[in-house]
């Protein structure tokens, strides 16, 4: 496989440094009155694509695959919901809580609020996540309510290198809801 030119999130200065590259694309996929007033120079604007999307399932986990690994020490669940969610105090599905096991990193704690909103450094959350027990030794699996949030914590895990990383799409909405699920 090639070796990416840039990483999966880049710095704006990153990005400026290599605009002149022969095999960088940059898709703008706003809308089209966005797109005329401002874009990143050299961005095209495409409506319709004819490019196939592979799915593959190593990036996703249901209900069963996280129940038949609840007790596997080599993989931690991370929910990215608020603490008061984490804690059950919220409750946002017919039951509240978490996860038995997982622990819990609020997906706004990876945005840095003085810096645009970007992420915080990288070696930052690595510390942070590492403290929680999230090493990139682990398999991840991430979670939030409806995988919104949780999709961000995805984005982040993979951008600092962490080979194993899964989302859970139906996340709380379904684990919350169902009665064949433990809850902490």
């Amino acid at each position: 496989m090639l070796q990416p030119l840039l990483p999966l999130v880049v710095e704006p200065t990153e990005l400026v440094r290599n605009l002149d590259a022969e095999n960088l694309l940059i898709v703008d996929l706003c809308r089209p009155e966005t797109y005329a007033q401002t874009h990143v120079p050299g961005a095209v604007r495409r409506s319709r694509s004819q490019y196939t999307v592979k799915f593959r399932d190593t990036a996703v986990a249901d209900k069963n695959y996280i129940v038949s690994h609840l007790h596997d020490p080599n993989v931690v669940f991370v929910d990215a919901r608020t603490p008061a969610e984490y804690r059950g105090e919220t409750r946002r599905a017919e039951r509240a809580g978490h996860i038995p096991g997982a622990v819990n990193f609020d997906w706004v704690n990876a945005i840095d609020q003085t810096r645009s909103l970007r992420l915080k450094p990288a070696q930052e959350l690595k510390q942070v996540l590492s403290q929680m027990g999230v090493t990139p030794d682990k398999e991840v699996i991430a979670y939030c309510q409806t995988h919104h949030r949780s999709a961000h914590t995805y984005i982040v895990l993979k951008s600092l290198g962490y080979p194993r990383v899964r989302g859970y799409p139906s996340s709380w909405s379904e684990w919350g809801n169902s009665t064949e699920t433990s809850i902490e």
